[in-house]
């Protein structure tokens, strides 16, 4: 996110959380209002060495996802109208 917004000043991010009962699942849901994911990039931004950055290694996304899953997780990414990202992290509460 705050990548995302580089120089233009202002970005607002949202953190929810919420417990799906029916589902036995704590879900975390972050959401910004920046420019999103590119394209190209949403469907494979978990895969390594994907990256839109000059600099970046493209490894960063990839470890979170690793982290998530060892602790029986997972994680999805998305672009959400008008603009902005979308990371979704569901924990199972068996």
């Amino acid at each position: 996110s705050c990548e995302s917004v580089k120089d233009s000043g202002h970005i607002e991010i949202n953190i929810t959380t919420e417990y799906l009962n029916s589902k036995k699942i704590v879900r975390l849901s972050v959401q910004d209002d920046g420019v999103g994911f590119a394209k190209g990039v949403v469907k494979k931004v978990f895969e390594p060495y994907v990256t839109t950055k000059q600099e970046g290694t493209g490894l960063g996304m990839a470890i979170v996802q690793n982290i998530i899953q060892q602790h029986g997780a997972t994680i999805k990414a998305k672009n959400v109208k008008p603009n902005g990202a979308l990371i979704v992290i569901e924990f199972k509460c068996d």
